[in-house]
């Protein structure tokens, strides 16, 4: 018999971090199925998933598919198995035995949420994560309460990056998949705009932890490369929110972008202003899929895109 949790973590030359994280899961006070797809490791990530968890399903991707689109491979092949809930962990990222129940426990009983992620520290445990705590402090007792030694069972946040997600199967059965537009980075802000969209909250429960090195799961080394990738997603973002028309969004986009342009070319910045023309060039082709993404996600789910 399956578990009712499945932990799903994409890898893609994992070598340095996935032991750890599979290892965490076997010490899991919550039984959990793991389900690792990679998108086409070229060092030794596959023999360490074998040698360190062989109960491990693997679904090997031809090529590197990115982060949205390995994702929904391991979680439709989890649903098929009969998956109730559904944990995503970074390659780069480890739990504690107490971590999945914490987090179980605050999704059955706030039948509301769809999401609920831990309290993200550093991979040395020594200090909080600083971008998860950016979308933390989103709760405005958040911060306070943890000064206080008081902070509650769960908070309401408009958003928590992907790094760890525990997610009902009805979202699923709603929502449906990520958005494969996304390469890596942005699929999770799409992801709970739709979350919220139809009806679902997210949360965090800080009594579960994970440690994230927040830094594993990037690869990208070339400043403008990544600055490149980080603007095409928010660009994405904001074409595809789902609380109004596409056509509403478009202005907002084009004068952001037109402001950019300016900016960088005001500051004499040629490594942003290349980024800004070069996420352009690649938003524009993928116009037409991105809209046609954005009003399925306003209207119809559970969607697998």
């Amino acid at each position: 018999m399956n578990p009712a949790v499945h932990t799903i973590i994409v890898t893609h030359n994992a070598e340095r971090w996935i032991a750890p994280a599979l290892e965490s899961l076997q010490h899991s006070t919550v039984p959990t199925a793991p389900v690792v797809v990679d998108n086409a490791s070229s060092d030794s990530t596959l023999a360490l998933i074998e040698s360190s968890c062989p109960r491990a399903a693997v679904l090997k991707m031809p090529c590197n598919r990115g982060f949205a689109a390995a994702n929904n491979e391991g979680l439709r092949h989890a649903l098929a198995r009969g998956a109730q809930y559904l944990f995503l962990l970074n390659q780069d990222a480890r739990i504690e035995p107490d971590t999945i129940a914490h987090l179980l426990a605050a999704l059955q009983n706030h039948a509301d949420f769809g999401i609920i992620s831990p309290l993200h520290l550093n991979y040395a445990g020594g200090e909080m994560d600083r971008a998860f705590l950016q979308y933390a402090q989103q709760h405005q007792t958040f911060i306070s309460d943890g000064l206080l030694g008081k902070f509650r069972s769960i908070y309401d946040v408009p958003f928590v990056n992907a790094a760890a997600w525990l997610m009902r199967r009805s979202l699923l059965e709603t929502v449906g998949g990520f958005d494969p537009v996304f390469f890596m980075y942005g699929e999770d802000n799409d992801y709970c705009a739709r979350a919220r969209h139809h009806g679902f909250k997210i949360g965090i429960t800080p009594q579960a932890r994970i440690f994230h090195f927040h830094g594993g799961s990037g690869g990208q080394s070339a400043s403008v490369k990544k600055r490149t990738n980080l603007l095409y997603t928010q660009a994405i973002n904001m074409l595809k929110r789902p609380d109004r028309k596409f056509a509403r969004n478009l202005p907002g986009f084009l004068i952001t972008w037109a402001r950019a342009c300016l900016h960088a070319a005001i500051e004499g910045d040629a490594k942003e202003g290349a980024a800004v023309i070069a996420s352009l060039l690649q938003v524009v082709p993928r116009a037409h899929q991105i809209k046609k993404h954005q009003e399925l996600c306003r209207t119809q789910g559970p969607l697998w895109l």
